[in-house]
């Protein structure tokens, strides 16, 4: 329950994330790299992008607030999105990202 632990627990995800697909255990959340990515998602789901540092430039489909080739740093932007199909579209063309979305 200490944030300092969980913070330091998703940086070594992120480290090792290059290496191998990382999903969370305890939330609906992916670690995702350069490519496309599908997630299966219902409509009015909350979708939540979550950029590495230092950003990802990103492109989406099926999401209330679409992204084409934006620029996402780790801020606010990519928070609480929600998907508009059963399907949402996440090319990521630089950068790694969370991909989280509520149960």
């Amino acid at each position: 329950g200490r944030p300092d632990h969980q913070l330091v627990n998703w940086a070594l995800l992120e480290r090792y994330s290059e290496l191998m697909e990382i999903r969370s255990a305890d939330m609906p959340a992916l670690l995702l790299g350069p490519g496309k990515h599908r997630i299966a998602c219902r409509p009015g789901q909350t979708v939540t992008l979550l950029s590495i540092p230092p950003k990802s430039i990103v492109t989406t489909s099926g999401l209330m607030y679409p992204l084409a080739k934006d620029v996402l740093p780790r801020s606010s932007r990519g928070l609480s999105n929600r998907a508009t199909a059963n399907t949402v579209g996440i090319h990521i063309h630089f950068g790694r990202l969370w991909a989280i979305t509520d149960p």
